[in-house]
Order: structure tokens, then C-alpha cells, then sequence
């Protein structure tokens, strides 16, 4: 083991039984219900409030009808199942890439990846879908969906290229703060190291913006304690810092303060040349929280389909946005949450995805099965309309042909005599 190896054993046995101390039982005050499997333990707050379980059908009748669509949608956790013992381990799979792929792959989506990795592991695991946004390090970096031209819509700072040969050489990450500052990285990392050598099971991962402290190999109730303690210590000892210290998932972080997920949305939402009448968001934990917010913020008291200003809303003196965008915020898991909609699990948000997508695949062969009957359909002959008379004597009209006919009629019998 990591910590008997490099501890003498009169330091480590101290250290085990002042650790042992400390663990005290832990607070079942609070309405959830655990889930064991293996070496790990989960709680899930069975308490969320206001939340619906999330109408898969409903979804896909806005999503045929709307025209542009806008996704932002967390990774782990939410698109593939997230291991707390092996944090680091996750990827896409080839299923959800071709999902992605063909979603993006529509005319009528954005897509926008949201995730806390760094932003070099976004670029290796979606970099080779083309249209697709990523944001790395909860929007420190963010990388716009498009073309080049359509990526620089900002001044950038520390551009990465893309290395794959699928056209997004010419994209760029860009920093949505220009004034960020990370000198407080050294010590961030120097306390958690200490956590990590005292702390079997535990590891720190280092971003450039950010400190994460992972604990999901790590007893369930003493991990609570130490994290708990870490965020406290973090929280006095660098109170002069712009920093937020935050608990995830199995994990305790620090990051610059005023950036986040929801700020990356308010970005991209304001930046975009679209105006969205659909918003499809999805996240799992606290860090997309922000997103759903900065949803709430952009697009207050929206109608829901019962509360549809066409099915006379409850409220006779309720006032509906006629432009207002279609917004499903949807949270993984029934807790509190600021999102509007829920799923259980990774495995409904794939469902629902791919139902999606193959909304899109047929949309998408409608327009060949089009274009191979008719490559060149006709274009219809234009008249031209002449101009309606102000007044309109009917009798006049009849007179009129009359006479022109006993013109005619004697002009043709002259020309007869003529000719005998």
C-alpha cells in the first residue's frame, strides 16, 4: 500500500488512530437512500421538488416542429455511467459518438459538450464530429461549434489547434475570462497532496484552472469527514483568492470564482447567430446546476405544453413570449435541482438522444429520396397579373364584344367580295 510505503510506522499508526477518532456516525437526518455495490456507496435525495419525470414524447414532438435546436449536454455521469473508484477511466463509447455524429450532422442543431475535463481529453474523444462545441474545465475553455470562421467569433487566448484531418484545424479554444487568475494553483495543490498521501484510495488531479481532489475509492463515512475538512480548509486559507471551492461527485474541487457552466452558456446563447425556438440542456451534478440556472435566467416563465397559451393557461391574465424558445433542462437522478425535467439514469438520456437522432435520419432521408427523384424540379411559370379596373360596367363589357364582333363579321365579308 501507497501510504505504508512511504510513511516510517510510528507516523502512520498516529496518523490511523487520530483518523479513527474522528469518524463520528453519520447524519441520516436527511430524507435519502443509499445504494451499495462493491466497494462504493451512493446516497440519492429521493426529496426533488418540482420536478417532472421528463416526457420523451413530448420532447420529440418540439423537436420535429422546432427549426433550431440547441444542445448542452454534460458527459459523465449523464451520457455514460461515471465510476467514482476510477474517475479518469471514462470515454465515450463508438454507440454515443455515432449518435452525436448524426445529430450534428443536422442542419437544424448546435451541439455543445460541457464537461470539467481538460480540454485536450474533449478534443481527443469528440474532435472528430464536425459542428460540435466543446467546453473544457466548466467553461474556462471553450471551443465554438462550426467552421473556423465561425469558431473566431472572439479574441482568443492559448489557441490548440485540432489535430484531426476532418476540417477543424482552423478551430480554435478560446478563454471566456481574460483576467483569470490561477497563482493560487500551487497551494491548492500543496494541501492536496497532503490529503492524498495520508488519505488511502484518494488521488489529486491538477487542470490549468482548477484543483480536484477525487475520494471515490475511499470509505463512504470517512471520506464525507476529510472532505469536508479539506473544503474548509481551503475555503479559510484561501478566502483572499477569487476562488470557489465546491463538493461534486466523490470529489471536492477548487476553481476560479465567476466561471462555470453557466457562464459558458450565457456565452454561447448570446454569441450564436441562431435564435433557438428549442434548448435541450442535460447534467448530472452540482457543477450543471449552473446551467440550468443561466437557462432560468435567459429564459424566464416559460409555458410548458399544458400551460400552452393556446389551451387557455390557468392564469386569464398570464402573458406568453410568442418567440420563446422550447426549453427542457433535465436533470440525471430525482433530486433538487434548478432543471425542469428528469431522467433516472445514463441509459434513458441515450434513449432519448438517439430517439432524436433518428428523427433527424429521417428528416434526412426524406430530402434525398427528394433530391434523387427530382435533382432539377421545374420552376413554375410566372404570370403576369394585370391590373384590376377601379369600376367595372358590366354592360359596357357586353357591348363591347358585341360591337367588336359586327366589326369583324363585316371586315371578313369585304374581304370575300374582294376576292370574287
Amino acid at each position: 500500500m501507497r501510504i505504508i510505503g512511504t510513511h516510517a510506522i510510528n507516523k502512520w499508526a498516529k496518523s490511523f488512530v487520530s483518523d479513527l477518532a474522528a469518524v463520528t456516525e453519520m447524519d441520516h437526518r436527511m430524507a435519502a437512500q443509499g445504494f451499495s455495490l462493491g466497494l462504493t456507496f451512493e446516497l440519492s435525495d429521493l426529496s426533488g421538488r418540482g420536478l417532472k419525470k421528463l416526457n420523451s414524447e413530448q420532447l420529440i414532438r418540439k423537436y420535429r416542429k422546432a427549426c433550431n435546436r440547441l444542445f448542452l449536454l454534460d458527459f459523465e455521469g449523464t451520457m455514460a455511467f461515471k465510476d467514482p473508484t476510477q474517475p479518469m477511466s471514462s470515454k465515450p463509447s463508438a454507440a454515443l459518438l455515432q449518435c452525436l455524429s448524426t445529430l450534428a450532422a443536422d442542419p437544424r442543431n448546435t451541439i455543445f459538450i460541457l464537461s470539467g475535463k481538460r480540454r485536450e481529453i474533449l478534443q481527443n474523444w469528440f474532435g472528430s464530429i464536425k459542428k460540435i462545441g466543446l467546453a473544457a474545465e466548466h467553461g474556462f475553455y471553450l471551443m465554438m461549434a462550426g467552421s473556423g470562421s465561425q469558431s473566431q467569433m472572439a479574441v482568443t487566448r492559448g489557441r490548440a489547434k485540432s489535430t484531426d484531418d476532418s476540417g477543424l484545424e482552423n478551430r480554435i479554444w478560446m478563454k471566456l475570462s481574460k483576467t483569470a487568475d490561477v497563482s493560487w494553483l500551487t497551494s491548492v495543490q500543496m494541501i492536496m497532496d497532503m490529503y492524498s498521501d495520508r488519505i488511502e484510495g484518494s488521488f489529486a488531479e491538477y487542470k490549468e484552472s482548477s484543483a480536484v481532489w477525487h475520494f471515490g475509492d475511499v470509505d463512504p463515512q470517512f471520506a464525507a469527514e476529510q472532505a469536508n475538512e479539506l473544503r474548509a480548509h481551503l475555503t479559510s486559507l484561501m478566502s483572499h483568492f477569487p476562488i470557489k471551492v465546491v463538493m461534486g461527485s466523490h470529489l471536492v474541487e477548487a476553481r476560479c470564482a465567476g466561471i462555470n457552466k453557466g457562464t459558458a452558456v450565457e456565452y454561447i446563447i448570446s454569441h450564436s447567430p441562431r435564435q433557438f425556438d428549442l434548448v435541450v440542456c442535460i447534467g448530472d451534478d452540482r457543477s450543471d446546476e449552473d446551467m440550468f440556472s443561466s437557462l432560468n435566467a435567459s429564459y424566464p416563465s416559460l409555458p410548458t405544453e399544458e400551460e400552452s397559451p393556446l389551451a387557455s393557461p390557468p392564469d386569464a391574465n398570464a402573458v406568453y413570449q410568442s418567440d420563446a424558445p422550447n426549453v427542457f433542462s433535465i436533470t440525471v437522478g430525482k433530486k433538487p435541482s434548478h432543471a425542469r425535467y428528469w431522467l433516472s439514469d445514463a441509459n434513458e438520456v441515450n434513449e432519448v438522444m438517439q430517439m432524436m437522432a433518428r428523427e433527424s435520419q429521417k428528416t434526412a432521408r426524406s430530402v434525398s429520396m427528394m433530391n434523387l427523384t427530382d435533382p432539377h424540379p421545374p420552376v413554375a411559370p410566372t404570370f403576369e397579373v394585370p391590373p384590376r379596373p377601379q369600376a367595372l360596367n358590366i354592360l359596357t363589357m357586353i357591348q363591347d364584344h358585341f360591337a367588336q364582333t359586327n366589326v369583324q363579321s363585316v371586315t371578313n365579308g369585304h374581304a370575300k367580295d374582294s376576292l370574287e
